[in-house]
């Protein structure tokens, strides 16, 4: 009987069957490449949550200024005689009024006299997921 010729790698004879992977190499293979998958899966979820909040907070400051610069530009205009008290708005996720929506920012505008100047201040506060809600609030000093 004739002799094969010895592996060329290892130095050995080659066996009797042809190369290729086994079951246990595949199975392997492939339940590494799931947790992989699990993994950037549960990434995309926490970036996607991570982008969600970003943004409630961003429409939030906007309200904010927003309200803050309306008071401004109102007090340019005219300089009320007494301090007209608290004001509430309502916005939608968007940061549309909520006239036909269900309210999800609520801004609240308050404002006190020192001197010739006003200190106002906008709060706005939503519902967060989990206990509690969050809560912006900007401050800024109105000269009449």
């Amino acid at each position: 009987m004739a002799r094969r010729p010895p592996h060329p790698i290892a130095g050995r004879p080659a066996r009797g069957r042809a190369g290729g992977f086994a079951l246990v190499e595949c199975l392997l293979v492939a339940f590494i490449l799931a947790v992989g998958l699990l993994g950037l899966g549960a990434l995309q979820l926490a970036t996607v949550r991570g982008h969600a909040a970003a943004w409630t907070r961003l429409v939030a400051l906007n309200l904010a200024g927003n309200a803050l610069e309306t008071l401004q530009a109102e007090a340019r205009v005219a300089a009320p005689a007494a301090d007209p008290g608290p004001r509430l708005a309502r916005f939608d996720r968007d940061g549309l009024p909520a006239a036909a929506h269900p309210a999800f920012f609520a801004v609240t505008v308050t404002g006190t006299a020192l001197g010739t100047a006003r200190r106002c201040r906008a709060s706005v506060t939503w519902p967060e997921d989990g206990p509690g809600s969050g809560r912006l609030t900007l401050v800024r000093l109105i000269s009449r």
